[in-house]
């Protein structure tokens, strides 16, 4: 087993590297986020450190979905999907601006004075009547986006307005804020899922199948319909 793990370690320098590519590896992938790698060898999976010193083989369960990852191709077919009921995504919890009446919900995760996410959002017109947009602001950006944000969170009594300052980036049309009104908890656990989402960059978005996007679509009608 000793040998077999070495051996694992020098077929990553050697990936790495880009020297070459290793007869007993079958299959790999990186995994975002965690400077790991998945590889599978002569039937089993292992797992990598970036820097090749550590290398574990056991049991990955991915949360996001409750299936047990066995190899590569597990990986693959999950990791870009979430289960929403696993990860608290839910918009009568969460702090969220709704845009739309159709029968699929989407979740986009945004940021006030990100000019992709105000692109991604431009693109939701013309969807409306298939699509449920459920905009999800994260103060995220700086100073400036947490005070847009936390005025949005007091102003949602009048919908269209705070609607068309988060859509059009002119937060001079929110209104002034309703007393008592103010939806912090729900800005709160919308930080929350966004935690354990691992969301660090925006737009981010969970499309009605459970597909997600990092980063904006080229074009959102093609990642929602599956052709992107």
């Amino acid at each position: 087993m000793i040998k077999k793990i070495l051996q694992m370690v020098a077929i990553y320098l050697i990936l790495t590297c880009g020297i070459a590519f290793s007869k007993d590896i079958t299959d790999k992938v990186d995994i975002p986020e965690t400077g790991m790698m998945m590889v599978d060898s002569d039937g089993r999976s292992y797992f990598i450190s970036k820097d090749g010193r550590y290398v574990i083989q056991g049991l990955m369960l991915d949360t996001w979905t409750g299936i047990e990852i066995l190899n590569v191709a597990d990986f693959r077919s999950t990791k870009d999907k979430v289960e929403t009921s696993k990860v608290g995504l839910d918009a009568d919890q969460i702090f969220n601006l709704t845009y739309g009446q159709g029968p699929k919900e989407v979740f986009v995760f945004v940021a006030p004075g990100c000019r992709y996410c105000a692109n991604t959002m431009a693109q939701m017109e013309g969807l409306d009547d298939e699509y449920t947009f459920r905009l999800v602001p994260l103060p995220i950006l700086g100073e400036k986006s947490r005070a847009d944000i936390a005025a949005l969170t007091c102003s949602t009594d009048q919908v269209e307005s705070s609607l068309a300052a988060l859509m059009g980036e002119n937060y001079g049309l929110i209104p002034v804020a309703t007393k008592g009104y103010c939806q912090q908890e729900k800005l709160k656990e919308s930080m929350t899922v966004s935690q354990t989402m691992a969301i660090s960059s925006v737009p981010f978005l969970v499309s009605h199948d459970g597909r997600t996007k990092r980063g904006a679509p080229a074009s959102l009608r093609a990642f929602l319909e599956g052709s992107e």
